[in-house]
This record gives C-alpha cells, sequence and structure tokens, in this order.
C-alpha cells in the first residue's frame, strides 16, 4: 500500500515538501554518526583519532604521538589530538595532567607563531578548557590589535571573562582593554553620528576599573574618563572619576590635575545665578584645600600655571557667593526685612573682600549700611 502523500508535482507545497524532506533525510542520516568537529573544514584531517576509553597504553601512546607532532612543528596536530583526548577518555590524574600539558604547550607555540587573527579560530571555544581558552583569546586580541581592530580585541576579552571570570590570564586581559582603550581614543572616528571610538574608549576604560581596579594604568582609565564625561557635560560622573583616582591613586602623575579639576566641575556645573550654595562653598574649600597642599611655585612651568588657574578659581568662587548672597539680600530688601538683607549683605562684603572685588563690595556695603539700624532692633 502507497502511504505516501499524493502531491502535484507542479504545485509550490510539493517542491517545498520535497525540500524539507530532503533536509530532514540528510539531518537523520548524518545525525547518525556525528562526530564533533575539532577544527574549521579546510584543516588536514588527522588520523587515527584516540578514542574513548582507552587502554593506558594507547593513553599513553597518544600523548607520546602528540608529543612527536609538537617536537615536528606540527602543533595543531598535537592541539588537536590532546584536545580530543582530554574530551573522550576518562584519564587519571597523571595522565590528565601529561594531557593538559601537551595541550597548553601545543596550543602556546601555535598561538606564538600565528600571523592572523583566524589562524587561532581552528577550535570551536566552547569546547577549550579555560586555560587554553584564555591563551587563545588572548593571542588573538593581541594579533586584532596588531591589525588595527582594537574594539574587535575588546569584544574578544568581554567574552572570555563573561565565560570565564576567574580566568588565570586576568592581567594580561587588562592590558589588552587598556591598549584596546587607548587606540581607540587615539583613533577617535565614527560611523556617522554613531557608535564614536571615544564612547568606545570610554566603556573600554570603565571596562578596566571594573574588572581589574589595582591595573597600573587605572589612573589613566579615570582620568580620560572623567575628561570624556566632562566633554558631554556629565559633570557629576565626570567628578566621580577624578574623585576616585584621587583616593585610589594618589601619587598618580595625573592626581594633582585631577584634585584641581574637580572643583572646577563644580563651577562649571552651577550655570545659574541662584547657585546651589552648598556646592559653591565645597568648591572653595576644595580650592584652597589644593593651593594648600600644591601652592608652592617653582616647582615647574606647568605647576605655576596651574596653581596661578587655581588662584582665579577662588576669586571666581568669592564671586559667585558674594553675588549669590547679594540677591538674597536684595529679595530681603523688597520685602522690608531688615535683619534678613543686613544678615545676606555682610555676608556678601566678606566674600568680596576676600577676593578684592569691587563692585560687589561697593553693593554689599551699601545694603549693609541701609539695614543696618533696622537689623539693629530686631537682632535675636
Amino acid at each position: 500500500m502507497n502511504t505516501r502523500l499524493s502531491i502535484p508535482a507542479t504545485s509550490a507545497l510539493a517542491r517545498v515538501a520535497r525540500a524539507l524532506a530532503f533536509s530532514l533525510a540528510l539531518l537523520v542520516l548524518t545525525g547518525c554518526n556525528v562526530t564533533r568537529p575539532l577544527m574549521s573544514l579546510d584543516e588536514d584531517p588527522l588520523a587515527p583519532y584516540p578514542g574513548t576509553n582507552l587502554s593506558v597504553a594507547a593513553v599513553d601512546e597518544q600523548i607520546e604521538i602528540g608529543r612527536e607532532e609538537l617536537s615536528q612543528g606540527r602543533v595543531w596536530e598535537a592541539a588537536r589530538r590532546s584536545l580530543r583526548l582530554f574530551e573522550d577518555t576518562r584519564l587519571d590524574s597523571d595522565r590528565g595532567n601529561a594531557t593538559m600539558q601537551l595541550m597548553v604547550e601545543a596550543f602556546d607555540t601555535g598561538i606564538k607563531g600565528a600571523t592572523k587573527p583566524s589562524q587561532l579560530d581552528r577550535f570551536r571555544t566552547n569546547r577549550l578548557p579555560r586555560t587554553v581558552r584564555a591563551m587563545r583569546t588572548i593571542g588573538k586580541a593581541q594579533l586584532l590589535l596588531d591589525r588595527g581592530s582594537p574594539q574587535l580585541a575588546f569584544e574578544e576579552v568581554v567574552e572570555l571573562e563573561r565565560t570565564f571570570p576567574s580566568h588565570h590570564l586576568a592581567r594580561e586581559a587588562a592590558d589588552i582593554v587598556y591598549q584596546a582603550a587607548t587606540r581607540l581614543r587615539e583613533r577617535d572616528s565614527s560611523f556617522w553620528i554613531f557608535w564614536s571610538d571615544a564612547a568606545r574608549a570610554d566603556i573600554a576604560y570603565n571596562y578596566l576599573v571594573v574588572q581589574d581596579p589595582t591595573h597600573p594604568h587605572c589612573d589613566e582609565a579615570y582620568w580620560r574618563m572623567a575628561q570624556y564625561d566632562a566633554g558631554k557635560r556629565r559633570f557629576a560622573d565626570s567628578i566621580e572619576s577624578l574623585a576616585d583616582l584621587v583616593l585610589f591613586f594618589p601619587n598618580s602623575p595625573f592626581a594633582i590635575d585631577a584634585e584641581a579639576q574637580i572643583p572646577r566641575l563644580r563651577l562649571a556645573d552651577q550655570a545659574r545665578i541662584d547657585f546651589d550654595i552648598g556646592s559653591l562653598d565645597r568648591s572653595l574649600a576644595e580650592i584652597r584645600a589644593w593651593l594648600d597642599r600644591h601652592g608652592r611655585t617653582g616647582v615647574d612651568a606647568a605647576r605655576d600655571e596651574l596653581i596661578a588657574d587655581m588662584r582665579e578659581l577662588e576669586v571666581e568662587a568669592l564671586r559667585r557667593l558674594a553675588r549669590s548672597d547679594l540677591v538674597v539680600a536684595r529679595y530681603y530688601d523688597t520685602l522690608d526685612e531688615s535683619f534678613g538683607a543686613h544678615q545676606h549683605a555682610a555676608r556678601a562684603l566678606d566674600y568680596a573682600r576676600q577676593a578684592d572685588l569691587e563692585d560687589e563690595m561697593e553693593q554689599a556695603q551699601a545694603l549693609v549700611d541701609e539695614h543696618a539700624a533696622g537689623a539693629a532692633l530686631v537682632r535675636p
């Protein structure tokens, strides 16, 4: 009895059905004897493979064959053999260690001899042991850097550490991230208006300080992040990065400049005349603390210039504080509240005198004189 579906040969449905049937049959037939590929299809086949549950003598023989391949310069064949042996055979401790040693030596030799990143894509990365996976990733990422692909190098490291957060090459991975971030920052190109290299560099620097906060270049990473955020007018984020730099790397060559930049950014964040008095007071205290610590001139020309800038910044902070109190004093003046007007005018006068601000001193003195008598009557 013919149980096949009767579909006209000319119909589109028949052609689709035949294609699906053929695909299913091919899958079933090939699935009966599936072997997991160890290398890409363009690699030369290696025979014989070690099988599962080999005898001790057979395992030792396969290890010796792998060592011979390695000594002959057939490093990827040795790597392939050791990986298959490691995966498919129940090895005792000694032979497992010998197999892993062979695999590490083979991969190390192959990675050092590779000239293109694609040469390290021979093996499925999800099948490599953690040690070998880390070696392969660092080697490939370095080749990507050398070939001008810092973003791809960074992504290789991120993928590795997503899978193996505690791999043994953490510092080498951090070095790759730092190099990638630096090259992205120096290149600073963009695709249309999206995904600028500067933005990618900022992400990489942030990744570095989170993943390896003791890395010797984290101080520079904090500095670069702060400059990027300041350029985007994200002053709070910039201040946070600078504060971390000063806290964690007080001896960094960036530390003195970072400490000076913090109050400057606080003032830059105060764009309106109704200033945040708390932020202004904090900025003034930070400026004066910086001048106390680093205000000695004659160290070098750059330091002298920075000291002059900080003294100008101190004057600007005092000017803003004086003007802020003048605004409040005038408000109380319109309400005929002599005590409040006198109190704020007197404080504005004090700030103005500290910075020798003639206009502010004149305005504040006038309000102080005008409300002195009224303030004396209601003084608590």
